[in-house]
């Protein structure tokens, strides 16, 4: 049986692992020298009965959130620890939040640290706690303990021990989901993980995927155990071999499967649940945790239905996902828990293509061999009744002047300006002139009778020419006659 611990941040899980079974979980040095959990731990226990009990513990900071979902998604038991002087925070908050979103089946509170807290203090973080269960579903009990002096932890234990193990399908093929690698000396690379499926023992030959590498199991541990045999719900160490087996191949998220179960997978449908306050839109950009991987993913398509709903997640990398498996999503901008619950269908069909856009009345019907890209959009001709528009060829203060309307009533002439007609040659005999019609062109001599359009003026002339002392001043007056000069002595 394994236990997961979850809950906020220095509020006392790895000091309640070691109370309980002797074995500190921090064993990064970063971890002993902060004081704080940065990556999974284990411990194990023998019970009495002759069983042996694991415990997962999780980091409780929200900057490690993902190697907390790497623990908890494969745990059907999980105890929930409280400081009895914070009380309830907000990654106390957020963990219980995940929990009821993939659905754990067990769940109980540990109150830690009530030997730093008057008793009414700690009956008042034990209700609120509750309170907070009962919200997110659950009816757990809380089982106040103080790990320094060992109150409550006997109870703890018994507790433990009544509960009885989750049920889990030890038919069909092997799936675990590999958490931790490592290489020993003599021995060669060895996963880690909870089985999630089926059965292995040595020399059973599995499939790493989704790389799709063979591996051969060598040697097996469960529950830090020699054994023979590992089966669903157990936490086995797999020391495997491979013609491409190495270190660098192995990555926390791989999952080692029975070969016949190896169909990575890029698109599948989940059914969820919605976090409290929290809202999904399609085409968003989201982390989906499933096993112990991390995959950026875009939302396709969010059928909403009350708090929960259906979805389609595109990963940007393929994944190996069954039916059933447990996922949580993350918001990619802001890190929160948006969603979580389980997969429906790894293999989806894809959607149906969007169906054509109406095609327009007047659009022609597209023949065979026309040309894929589109025809340009056909001039509507213009009407009948109206002449063609004639292009400007230049502005129009550049157009040259209108000539002023001619009379109908007579012949085009020259211009009285220009010079008179050439005189006709002398007849012989001199005849009556007719007389002409009102509307025929009158003779030169009367011109000056007849109206006419004025002369044009003349073009300006700038500067004006300088005068000619020779020449008489035409513009000035006439002067008086000047006396005869009297001639020089």
């Amino acid at each position: 049986m394994i236990v997961g611990l979850a809950g906020h941040v220095d509020h006392g899980k790895t000091s309640l692992i070691r109370a309980l079974t002797g074995i500190d979980t921090d064993r990064l040095p970063e971890e002993r020298a902060r004081g704080m959990t940065i990556d999974l731990g284990f411990a194990y226990a023998q019970r009495p009965a002759g069983n042996i009990v694991g415990f997962v513990d999780v980091p409780g900071h929200e900057r490690f959130l993902s190697n907390m979902l790497a623990g908890v998604l494969a745990m059907d038991r999980v105890l929930l620890v409280v400081a009895a002087d914070d009380g309830p925070m907000p990654q106390t908050i957020e963990h219980l939040e995940i929990l009821r979103l993939v659905g754990v089946p067990s769940l109980a509170i540990a109150l830690t640290k009530t030997d730093r807290v008057p008793p009414a203090r700690a009956a008042e973080v034990a209700a609120a706690i509750a309170a907070l269960a009962a919200r997110a579903g659950y009816t757990a009990p809380v089982h106040p303990v103080s790990s320094p002096t060992g109150q409550g932890i006997p109870e703890l234990w018994a507790w433990i021990d009544a509960t009885p193990p989750a049920a889990r399908a030890t038919t069909g093929g092997f799936r675990m989901s590999i958490d931790r690698s490592f290489v020993l000396p003599g021995i060669g690379p060895v996963v880690t993980g909870t089985v999630a499926a089926g059965t292995t023992r040595p020399g059973d030959t599995l499939l790493l995927s989704p790389a799709r590498l063979s591996a051969r199991v060598r040697s097996l541990r469960v529950q830090d155990r020699p054994a023979e045999t590992a089966q669903a719900g157990d936490r086995c160490a797999l020391a495997i071999s491979g013609a491409r087996i190495e270190r660098a191949r192995l990555r926390r998220g791989d999952w080692l499967i029975a070969p016949d179960l190896h169909a990575p997978t890029s698109t599948l449908d989940a059914r969820i649940r919605l976090a409290e306050g929290r809202a999904l839109r399609p085409g968003g950009a989201v982390h989906v945790h499933l096993g112990a991987a991390a995959h950026p993913a875009r939302l396709r398509i969010w059928e909403e239905e009350g708090q929960g709903g259906f979805v389609r997640l595109q990963l940007h990398r393929p994944a190996a996902a069954l039916h059933g498996d447990r996922l949580v999503l993350r918001d990619d901008a802001t890190g929160r828990v948006v969603a979580g619950g389980h997969v429906v269908d790894p293999l989806p069909p894809p959607p149906p293509p969007p169906p054509p856009p109406p095609a327009a009345a007047h659009a022609p019907i597209a023949s065979p061999n026309s040309p894929p890209w589109p025809n340009p959009t056909p001039t509507p001709p213009s009407p009948a009744c109206s002449p063609p528009t004639a292009r400007p060829t230049s502005p129009p203060w550049l157009a040259p002047a209108t000539a002023p309307p001619s009379n109908p009533c007579r012949p085009a002439s020259p211009p009285p300006c220009s010079a008179p007609p050439p005189a006709a040659s002398p007849s012989p005999k001199p005849q009556a002139r007719p007389s002409a019609p009102a509307c025929s062109n009158p003779s030169p001599a009367t011109t000056h009778s007849t109206p006419t359009s004025p002369a044009p003026p003349a073009p300006p002339f700038w500067p004006p020419p300088a005068p000619n002392p020779s020449s008489p001043n035409r513009s000035s007056p006439p002067s008086s006659p000047k006396a005869p000069s009297s001639p020089r002595a």
